[in-house]
């Protein structure tokens, strides 16, 4: 078996997730490459894609919600090929020469578009591979209709029906969980972890993100929770790639010595093994990496969309909390970081949820060894 892994570049999560997958296989001596799916179109058109959807996700997202909307209800309503289908239908033929030129046996998808390419691509001239889709979201996004893997893994077993297609024989539809690194698999040493960043270990540590892109009313609530906070709760800030954000931190919060605020960081493991609460954006990968920590949740509806369903997965499940307002918001953090019943409480409803790692789940069906 050798393995290409089709992500993209909009969004940390799905090469987060590709990483995952790409370290599992690895691990079992499985020749695997990770591939930006957008390329097969061209390096320009993925470029220009993975931009806009970062700008449209940090800067609109009201008009990103609305579009998602508008693409659900299309999706539900018209039997018709989508007209993004038939844009990644561009790259079919490009995509078809690297697998044969490079002896690709198997092909997995960690976002949809390049499984809509792949798709097409096996409509028009099959070649002799299994083919993937993971799903990073807690839902089945608008397009998914439009792809036909030989398996599709999904985050949850009561999610399954939403995956359910006729394209799709439903013993290939495996509730697997969303893959995360190793390193974030089961939760590490806190006070060890405090120490490694130079918090004290008995001072309680609020981390704060909000994706890779640093999404949503951060510095409003950041206002709120510098006031409400005592010197003894440690704030964590990572700000991804947004350096306006970080920049807008650091003046906000320069008389602060309880507050860090850091820019892109790769040990964010490291942090959430930390913390003792963690406030996002109820990104795929952002919660599923919590999930794996038994970290508790305080979530942000930055942006409307799949973020929308993975959030109301989280709490129903008990393993998250949630208010509407950033003030409403630093008042929930505030109250919850000191109430040991309910984090406890939330960290057993994820426990409930913990299962064999989702990444070895995903490496034992495409190698055939499944339970």
């Amino acid at each position: 078996m050798k393995a290409l892994i089709l992500s993209c570049n909009t969004g940390a999560g799905h090469n987060a997730c590709a990483g995952a997958i790409q370290e599992a296989l690895m691990a079992r001596q499985i020749p695997c490459d990770i591939r930006d799916g957008l390329s097969f179109l061209s390096k320009e058109a993925s470029r220009f894609i993975s931009e806009w959807h970062v700008r449209f996700y940090r800067s609109m997202p009201k008009l990103y919600g609305e579009g998602y909307s508008y693409a659900e209800r299309l999706s539900q309503t018209s039997d018709d090929e989508s007209l993004v289908a038939k844009f990644m239908n561009l790259g079919a033929k490009a995509l078809r020469s690297c697998i044969a030129s490079q002896g690709y046996t198997a092909v997995i998808c960690t976002h949809l578009f390049p499984a809509m390419m792949l798709a097409q691509m096996q409509r028009q001239n099959p070649m002799p591979i299994t083919t993937a889709f993971i799903s990073t979201d807690y839902t089945a996004s608008p397009g998914y209709e439009a792809i036909a893997p030989d398996w599709c893994f999904v985050p949850a077993p009561e999610l399954i029906p939403l995956f359910t297609r006729p394209a799709i024989p439903a013993e290939r539809i495996v509730a697997s969980g969303i893959p995360v690194s190793r390193a974030f698999q089961q939760p590490g040493d806190a006070g060890a972890a405090k120490r490694a960043l130079g918090i004290a270990p008995e001072h309680r540590h609020l981390l704060v993100m909000s994706g890779s892109m640093g999404c949503g009313p951060i510095r409003k609530i950041m206002k709120h929770l510098v006031q409400r906070l005592p010197d003894d709760v440690e704030i964590s800030v990572i700000c991804g790639t947004n350096r306006k954000l970080s920049r807008q931190l650091n003046h906000l919060v320069s008389d602060r010595q309880n507050v860090h605020i850091h820019d892109y960081v790769d040990h964010v493991a490291l942090f959430m093994d930390s913390a003792d609460l963690y406030l996002t954006k109820p990104g795929g990968l952002s919660v599923s990496e919590a999930l794996c920590k038994r970290l508790p949740m305080v979530l942000i509806q930055a942006v409307e969309g799949c973020e929308t369903y993975n959030m109301r997965y989280c709490l129903d499940k008990g393993a998250a909390l949630t208010a509407e307002t950033p003030a409403a918001i630093a008042e929930l953090c505030a109250g919850l970081i000191d109430d040991d019943r309910t984090l406890d409480a939330m960290r057993a409803a994820m426990s409930r949820l913990s299962g064999r790692p989702a990444a070895e789940i995903v490496c034992d069906c495409l190698t055939g060894t499944e339970a």
